[in-house]
């Protein structure tokens, strides 16, 4: 994210952003759908201050978290 999309995030959400980042392992598995919540909420933030439309937001959010909910059924595989 540029920095100045990233100004326009929330510092919870940064912070959330930042706190997740090193749990990712090497592999695209369950350690990354922490992150990938934290990362499409920022998203989301900028999306909404850029104006844009709520109901895509929500669709960008519903597919992001089922796609963290798929990372971790994966590692209790």
């Amino acid at each position: 994210m540029c920095p100045g999309c990233w100004r326009l995030v929330s510092l919870p959400v940064q912070t959330s952003v930042y706190a997740t980042v090193g749990l990712r392992g090497t592999r695209v598995d369950a350690t990354w759908a922490p992150w990938w919540r934290a990362q499409s909420a920022a998203m989301a933030e900028v999306a909404a201050h850029r104006g844009a439309d709520p109901a895509a937001i929500a669709a960008m959010l519903l597919k992001d978290n089922t796609f963290a909910d798929l990372l971790e059924r994966r590692g209790e595989l």
